[in-house]
């Protein structure tokens, strides 16, 4: 009877945890790394990479540029960016994923170093939340 007990309150833990996590706001995950490469060309192969599988925008911002991904092509109604990265002036190179897509960072950024800063491929410690 104990055992029973004992695994119901785990599994109604297990449920408060899910119901929790799905009221609390989107945390992020991100990977961070250098490249000597310049930042305009980096940002303009980033976005070429998400506009094969959604929609970006390539944005000037304070310390470089910044390339917002979403998902959604078809809706007129602007969405929260599932990914952000940004080249900065340093030469700091930062994906960021957000929420669900928080941990597709790693897969993400394999494919960005591929196409667009070679020179950094496994250079990256693992991402960070």
């Amino acid at each position: 009877m104990g055992h029973l007990f004992t695994r119901g309150i785990k599994h109604a833990m297990f449920l408060v945890a899910i119901l929790l996590s799905a009221a609390m706001p989107a945390v992020s995950s991100s990977i961070k790394a250098h490249s000597d490469r310049p930042i305009g060309e980096v940002a303009a192969c980033v976005e070429t990479e998400f506009d094969d599988v959604g929609v970006s925008e390539n944005l000037s911002f304070e310390f470089g540029r910044k390339v917002d991904f979403r998902i959604a092509k078809e809706t007129d109604t602007p969405t929260s960016p599932v990914m952000s990265f940004e080249a900065r002036h340093d030469g700091t190179l930062v994906l960021y994923g957000f929420g669900d897509w928080k941990d597709a960072v790693e897969p993400m950024w394999k494919n960005l170093a591929r196409e667009c800063f070679p020179e950094v491929q496994g250079a990256v410690t693992r991402p960070k939340s």
